[in-house]
């Protein structure tokens, strides 16, 4: 039943979609680098990529302390999960970055265990260290978006898909892929 739910949202989302471009075409004049102002669902996911916030955490069970050298790197994301009580986002998966126009909507740099997080909706790139929480994960704190909420730390794996597997809290998850990018995909960068 939830998947049809959610099915009949990613439908009615693409819907107006359609009609938006359909009101307002595209011209010839405007940026391809103009990002949406919200971010849109995505439903193209890896074969074998988490879908619910349980196979996430499942996998995250089943990952491993990921030393220096296996992160190091540029890592994108593609998964996010939300089972909050105030939120009726399905999730949003895609298998080579979610995205909202021509940038990716969370980039990580990682050099070591020092880490740059690059967000769509953070005002600048905020470069955290990342540290072992003595539970087999690593941990750094969630991208400063401007609200006035706490902030939970992402609790990361690395998975045996070689992804990092993220856990926010009780309600959250995300999950980063490990891809090279151009500097124009880097949102604020």
């Amino acid at each position: 039943m939830a998947r049809f739910f959610n099915l009949i949202v990613l439908l009615a989302c693409l819907a107006t979609i359609s009609v938006v471009h359909a009101q307002n075409p595209v011209s010839a004049d405007s940026s391809s680098d103009e990002i949406p102002p919200h971010s849109i669902p995505q439903n193209a996911p890896c074969v074998d990529q988490p879908r619910s916030l349980s196979e996430l955490s499942a996998s995250f069970q089943r990952g491993r302390f990921p030393q220096a050298s296996q992160i190091s790197g540029s890592w994108v994301e593609i998964g996010t999960v939300d089972t909050s009580p105030h939120t009726d986002e399905p999730a949003s998966l895609n298998c080579s970055g979610i995205r909202r126009g021509s940038k990716f909507e969370f980039v990580l740099i990682v050099n070591g265990y020092s880490i740059e997080l690059h967000a769509i909706g953070a005002s600048s790139p905020q470069k955290v260290r990342i540290e072992p929480d003595h539970q087999r994960s690593i941990e750094f704190p969630e991208v400063d978006f401007g609200g006035e909420g706490t902030l939970d730390n992402y609790r990361c794996r690395l998975t045996n898909r070689r992804t990092l597997a993220c856990l926010l809290g009780s309600y959250r998850g995300a999950e980063f892929k490990k891809i090279t990018i151009k500097l124009e995909q880097i949102p604020n960068g």
